[in-house]
């Protein structure tokens, strides 16, 4: 019996050399020693505090796992949570796994947030786990700045490009600098547009930053998103930058705007008349064309003198029909430099219905002389109510009448002429002579 009992002994000795052998090699530790080690961390004493954290530290992926147990109770959650920390990256793929299906993952995922830097790799491979993905991308979305650069580069990977640009746009603002630069690599493109786009209002900013980029494809990526942007800052941005002194840059905004002409419009007519970006954005609304008339004339109704010039020759050089009403009516505005701008853009236009009320402006000083010059350019159909206009009690009417039979040059307007060569005033006389 003694013997059987010794023999027993001598097995279970080797049994148990051979597990502490393999747990040694494998770096395990027993769970007797591993729960000792949580609970002094809570001991009062700091050395033995210290003590434990590095010997789970030392320990891996038991000592890991034992501390992530530890954060299910709620009198050792605050001091796994603080060794894990410490740990730092060598707990963080554990703790991403940890994310999947555990109670835990909230504070999981606080930990992950609080290592930072170092858990970004790890976190952008876990984006291709369907299991975990969400919960990585929410993490990355937390660390927040530092994690840009990296979702950045991932945008080139296709198998995780959708929870890449899904991750920076909840990041948001901060990540807009990033993502135009982006737009410099072919790679990057696509996704950075889509990026931007789902920004919206938050890469405003950036983009309009980017107008004057050096790039030009960055340039046209820029202008094309803020033109799908609806908010007005995104407008602004790019009638700011009709004022560029980059040319191409200009050039670019007075295309972009025109595209978006329903919106644009009426913001383009109240810079019309502006000193530094009034001319880039007439230009616009002349591309614009016809589809601007009815603003424009709307806009007639301003009481800025000056405005009402610039609209009345911007509808002169689109030449649209349906204006020549309202350009009859502005000939007798209250301002002169309007009323000689209409009568320039009824000439433009070349519509009959104007010679009649231009006659009247030539003849009610309105604006002879561009009424003069506006009723050549009619030709022969004039002749018969200029030569009328010679007959005139004022002799300022009667030259610009001159004038203008002059500036026709027909044959049938000399026989008038003539006889005014013997006007009583000599004003009339010149003119008539001139001619």
């Amino acid at each position: 019996m003694g013997n059987k009992l010794r023999s027993l002994f001598r097995r279970w000795k080797a049994v148990y050399i051979l597990s502490a052998t393999i747990m040694l090699i494998l770096g395990c530790a027993r769970p007797t020693e591993t729960d000792a080690l949580i609970e002094d961390l809570l001991s009062d004493d700091q050395a033995v505090r210290e003590r434990a954290t590095s010997s789970l530290t030392q320990m891996g992926k038991p000592g890991i796992d034992a501390l992530l147990a530890a954060l299910s109770n709620t009198e050792t959650r605050n001091a796994a949570h603080k060794t894990l920390l410490i740990i730092g990256q060598p707990a963080v793929a554990p703790l991403i796994d940890h994310l999947k299906n555990s109670s835990d993952a909230a504070i999981c995922a606080s930990i992950l947030k609080e290592i930072g830097a170092e858990a970004i790799p790890a976190l952008i491979e876990a984006l291709s786990d369907p299991s975990v993905r969400g919960q990585a991308g929410a993490v990355l979305a937390e660390i927040g700045e530092t994690a840009i650069p990296q979702l950045i580069n991932a945008m080139a990977n296709p198998t995780i490009q959708g929870m890449a640009i899904g991750t920076i746009v909840r990041i948001g603002k901060p990540a807009t600098p990033a993502l135009v630069d982006a737009l410099r690599v072919p790679a990057l493109r696509i996704s950075a547009t889509t990026a931007l786009a789902q920004l919206g209002p938050q890469a405003v900013e950036a983009l309009s930053v980017a107008l004057d980029d050096d790039n030009i494809r960055v340039r046209r990526e820029s202008a094309m998103l803020l033109s799908r942007i609806p908010e007005s800052s995104a407008l602004l941005a790019l009638i700011t930058a009709l004022g560029s002194n980059i040319e191409n840059t200009r050039e670019l905004a007075i295309e972009t705007l025109a595209g978006i002409h329903t919106r644009s419009t009426p913001e383009l007519i109240k810079i019309s008349a502006d000193r530094i970006v009034g001319s880039a954005a007439s230009e616009t609304l002349l591309r614009i064309g016809s589809d601007a008339v009815p603003y424009l004339l709307n806009a007639l109704k301003t009481d800025n003198p000056v405005l009402r010039e610039r609209v009345v020759i911007i509808l002169g050089a689109i030449k649209d029909r349906k204006s020549v009403p309202y350009l009859i009516k502005t000939l007798t505005d209250t301002h002169a430099s309007v009323r000689l701008a209409s009568a320039k853009a009824l000439a433009e236009i070349g519509d009959h219905r104007a010679i009649e009320p231009l006659v009247v402006a030539l003849r009610n000083r309105s604006a002879p002389g561009e009424a003069a010059r506006a009723l050549a350019k009619f030709g022969n159909a004039t002749v018969p109510p200029l030569a009328q206009a010679l007959q005139d009690d004022r002799p300022d009417a009667r030259a610009a009448a001159a004038q203008a039979l002059g500036l026709i040059g027909s044959n049938d307007a000399v026989p008038a002429l003539i006889n005014a060569t013997h006007d009583n005033e000599s004003e009339v006389r010149l003119a008539a002579v001139k001619a």
